[in-house]
């Protein structure tokens, strides 16, 4: 395995850095960031000084460094030496002395030091002599084959106001600044601190930069197999092409997906809590294997005040879930208090509104969020409630997907129903997305996100959503293209500029599939799961309020609380309870959401995804075998109905599901059901595709069972 190694600059890029991202890799320091170090009780692997009148102010503490352990090598400026004479013995120090012929021959010699033949100090420009460059040769001399480079901006001013020249390109602290716009901690130079020039004249003012075009050229022109990286988007070695980038993160191999979130509300408590049991299913669980992953945070964020009730059932339905645990590093719960009226949601646009719009809640929500979890991972899940998996292992395909994704700011779904959506926003990427919270550009990107919102919300718009925004503005800002195909694009534009900058970040995919306009919801047929998933074969998750509601019902039937006492139908239950000729037998009945029993029959809620009666029987089933279910029914009034016919304890969209146009009377209906695995029953579901309640008595159940071999029938006449 290659061996890595960063090394770390000092420039103002890594202004609030947590230096512990570090702790796992080896590292190289450099000059006074030592100053840093002492205050976060963090030291490097290796350190480096090059600079004779760093080493002049601070030969003191970079002993300290060596002597008191805090790094295991120190590669210095030999004018440490006429310092401390008898670091020339001790292997902890080694000299540019030692692998320049001009400086052995001038001063090393002179401490006997040894020459040490390098081939990655034998440069074609060996003027070109910075710490920050001979920091890489000499991590590649100690043999690190990957060297990443983290903090090198190489945009120095070359002289703040708070240094004086003395003699030659040297410079001295007269005091010590308040901003000090080189470093990434103000107080990097202190007054009194001695140190030359970044970039003298002698070197064309650009001796850093073409320091490490100098090394990149050695590297190649030798042939040595080693790579070094870039790491900072804001440095000149990516502005001027000098050395390829990568993130920081890919360097570390850190996971990518660093965490769930999940925005929602309180009074959402019961979908929160039965996606939670969804989870434990097997057919639905988040991770099939960890095998070359890392468990992601599962973050919750809220609006308004704490609920600790809530946190604590969250928390607990976690801590007794093993397999919750297996898949989540931990959780974290976020609320947001939101100034008085702007918690809202409202659809009603003919009431009153503040400067935040209608849907001030969630889009403060998110963004919110997005600020809170910036520089805690690199890309984050946001999934609302009303999403579901279509597959197991779905946050698992989710994290191997942007461990070798393109860098993006925003990855989503279009629109994929049959709604009709106005033109301005048709495109828009819906928030059920993951985002790019540790990248700081893209950080900075939904700082200017926010206030076009606001602006929006304020002047144009107050029905703006965060996810529609970006779209709808470049609608308006393309929209003439529409009539006018050839009239060209104004360069100035804010619209045309914010779309350079951002359009290569953003994209589509077919991961989540979004289906969650008003028309969806109101006609989610069943099939819709099964047509997912056979012709999406890279999605996983389905962003349907309906069908979420549906599945949840359906596979935690017993978690639901409308469960009626067996008096009340006491009837119903001893005819369904008679034995079938053939070995169907009858094993429960269930009541959800709105649903109740009568004597001889029951009633089912009006058009809700919750309302269901659902009857189970036992028998063994094969793959092969074909089921019949004949029904006669006595319908109080015309309706439509919904039929489910599935095996037992699977999925209620693994089966066949119709709705059938009821007319007052009697009623015949008949279901097919192939088998495609073994189990041990089957089930029926009964539910309402009308407006209105639906009652109805069950007349007649008949089950034909055909198998490969023979043909059994079975009937129960309830008449």
């Amino acid at each position: 395995m290659e061996k890595t190694i960063i090394v770390i600059g000092n420039g103002p890029s890594l202004r609030g850095f947590d230096f512990a991202a570090l702790n796992k890799v080896d590292t190289l320091g450099m000059n006074a960031a030592y100053r840093y170090w002492d205050r976060i009780n963090w030291y490097p692997t290796h350190y480096c000084c090059l600079d004779s009148e760093l080493i002049a102010t601070h030969h003191q503490a970079i002993k300290r460094l060596v002597e008191e352990g805090q790094v295991k090598t120190a590669f210095l400026d030999g004018r440490f030496l006429e310092f401390f004479p008898d670091a020339s013995k001790d292997k902890r120090y080694v000299f540019l002395d030692q692998f320049l012929l001009y400086w052995y021959q001038k001063r090393g010699a002179e401490f006997g030091l040894p020459f040490i033949e390098s081939s990655i100090f034998q440069s074609a420009q060996p003027s070109k002599v910075t710490t920050g460059s001979y920091s890489v040769r000499y991590a590649i001399y100690l043999g690190y084959q990957r060297v990443a480079l983290l903090g090198i901006d190489l945009q120095y001013i070359e002289q703040i106001p708070e240094a004086e020249n003395t003699e030659g390109i040297q410079l001295v602290m007269k005091k010590t600044p308040s901003r000090n716009p080189n470093y990434f901690f103000d107080d990097y130079q202190q007054a009194g601190d001695k140190f030359q020039i970044p970039n003298p004249k002698v070197h064309n003012f650009d001796l850093h930069p073409t320091s490490f075009e100098s090394l990149r050229d050695d590297i190649l022109l030798k042939n040595l197999d080693v790579e070094v990286i870039n790491c900072n988007l804001k440095s000149e070695l990516h502005a001027r092409g000098i050395l390829p980038y990568k993130p920081l993160w890919k360097v570390l191999d850190q996971p990518g997906l660093g965490a769930l979130v999940i925005p929602t509300q309180v009074r959402e408590r019961e979908q929160i809590l039965n996606n939670l049991k969804l989870w434990q299913i097997p057919g639905f669980t988040p991770f099939l294997h960890l095998r070359g992953r890392k468990k992601p945070k599962l973050i919750f964020t809220f609006t308004g005040v704490e609920d600790e009730a809530l946190k604590q059932e969250i928390i607990e339905e976690f801590k007794t879930s093993e397999l919750l645990q297996n898949c989540f590093s931990e959780l974290e719960f976020y609320f947001f208090v939101l100034p008085d009226g702007e918690d809202i949601y409202i659809r009603d646009r003919s009431l009153p509104v503040g400067k935040k719009g209608y849907k001030s809640g969630p889009n403060q929500q998110f963004f919110r969020g997005i600020f809170a979890l910036q520089d805690s991972c690199h890309y984050a899940f946001f999934m609302e409630t009303d999403c579901v998996p279509l597959r197991p292992d779905w946050l698992g395909a989710l994290y191997d997907l942007v461990q070798t994704a393109e860098e993006f700011w925003i990855l989503g779904s279009p629109y994929k129903g049959q709604d009709t959506l106005a033109r301005k926003y048709a495109r828009h990427i819906n928030g059920n997305a993951i985002y790019a919270v540790g990248d700081r550009r893209f950080i900075e990107f939904v700082q200017k996100w926010q206030a076009l919102l606001d602006e929006t919300t304020e002047k144009i718009d107050s029905g703006m959503a965060y996810d529609c925004l970006l779209e709808n503005f470049f609608a308006a800002e393309f929209g003439s293209n529409l009539s006018s195909p050839f009239q060209p694009v104004d360069p100035s534009s804010e619209g045309w500029q914010l779309f350079q900058e951002i359009s290569p970040y953003l994209r589509y995919t077919n991961y989540i599939l979004n289906y969650s306009a008003k028309r969806d919801l109101e006609k989610a047929e069943p099939t819709l799961l099964l047509h997912s998933r056979k012709n999406y074969s890279e999605s996983y998750i389905l962003h349907n309020r309906t069908i979420c509601d549906s599945i949840c019902r359906q596979v935690l039937a017993e978690d639901f609380k409308v469960r009626p006492k067996a008096e009340e139908f006491a009837q119903l239950l001893d005819v369904l309870a008679q034995e079938l000729a053939s070995g169907f037998t009858f094993c429960g009945i269930q009541f959800e959401g709105k649903s109740y029993p009568t004597q001889k029959g029951f009633v089912v809620g009006n058009h809700s995804a919750k309302d269901w009666v659902v009857l189970h029987y036992n028998k063994a089933i094969e793959l092969g075998d074909l089921i019949q279910v004949d029904i006669s029914l006595l319908m109080v009034k015309s309706c439509e109905l919904s039929i489910g016919f599935y095996p037992r304890g699977c999925n209620p969209f693994e089966g066949v599901r119709r709705t059938f146009h009821c007319q007052a009377g009697t009623e015949k209906i008949a279901l097919q059901l192939n088998v495609s695995r073994s189990h041990d029953g089957i089930s029926l579901e009964f539910g309402s595709d009308d407006f209105n309640e639906v009652e109805l008595i069950l007349t007649n159940i008949s089950f034909h069972c055909q198998t490969i071999s023979q043909v059994s029938i079975e009937s129960l006449d309830k008449a």
